[in-house]
């Protein structure tokens, strides 16, 4: 069996390589055990779906005062908090279509930062399929997938 590139659609290949999708999935990434922020973020786009929705901002003013820590100015976010509040603020300030394609994609980032370093380099792959060894497909486009040849 072996991996081979499967494309995906021109939007998701156009949101995986978006600003804000590389932001949030970065800063998420990077903060993973920063409590409450991948549970609250996670939340935030499962519930959102597209521009204008009632609560948006609510749930962003939770996560800013969540996140806050103890400053000179009283209670304050870090900057990374910010920074991916505005991020997302901006990113729900799109097309419908563009945002349901970026949480998409924000979700593959993601899940391919915390699966792609239990594997060797070019083992760790997003947009492709599995085939067997004649060239048949087993499986249709899988966002993120690998193949370990040493891990069988």
């Amino acid at each position: 069996m072996r991996l081979v590139p499967a494309g995906g659609s021109p939007q998701m290949q156009r949101a995986l390589i978006h600003r804000h999708v590389r932001t949030i999935a970065h800063i998420l990434f990077q903060y993973l055990e920063q409590p409450g922020l991948l549970r609250t973020v996670a939340s935030i786009l499962q519930t959102y779906e597209r521009r204008a929705q009632a609560g948006l901002e609510a749930d962003l003013e939770y996560l800013r005062v969540n996140q806050s820590r103890p400053s000179d100015a009283g209670l304050a976010p870090p900057s990374h908090v910010v920074e991916l509040i505005q991020t997302l603020r901006n990113l729900y300030q799109q097309r419908d279509e563009d945002i349901r394609y970026q949480r998409g994609a924000i979700l593959e980032m993601l899940i391919y930062h915390l699966v792609g370093p239990r594997y060797k380099a070019n083992e760790c792959h997003s947009n492709h399929r599995f085939v067997d060894n004649h060239g048949r497909d087993v499986t249709d486009q899988v966002d993120v997938a690998a193949l370990s040849q040493n891990k069988r």
